[in-house]
């Protein structure tokens, strides 16, 4: 079986970026088997949020963990004001 890793990037990589991403990444696979997916925050949230029943309570509970929880990054909530359209 297969493991595999969803990393969250805020802003899009430069070429050169992309270039060693992608080779960390296949190092890693042949090294331990495992998949690591790259993929942009705002496109993941878009992604996930219309599999969900009820947005409204998953928004809810997500802000109340945003403020609840002081290990979350400031840089975090910053990403999550973008998605609500705060900017």
């Amino acid at each position: 079986m297969l493991l595999t890793i969803d990393i969250l990037i805020l802003a899009d990589p430069s070429e050169d970026e992309r270039v060693a991403i992608d080779e960390m990444v296949c190092k890693i696979r042949e090294e331990h088997g495992c998949q690591i997916i790259v993929n942009g925050v705002f496109p993941t949230i878009k992604y996930y949020l219309r599999l969900l029943d009820n947005t409204d309570l998953f928004v809810e509970r997500y802000v109340k963990n945003l403020s609840d929880n002081t290990e979350i990054n400031f840089e975090h909530k910053i990403a999550w004001n973008k998605v609500c359209g705060d900017n």
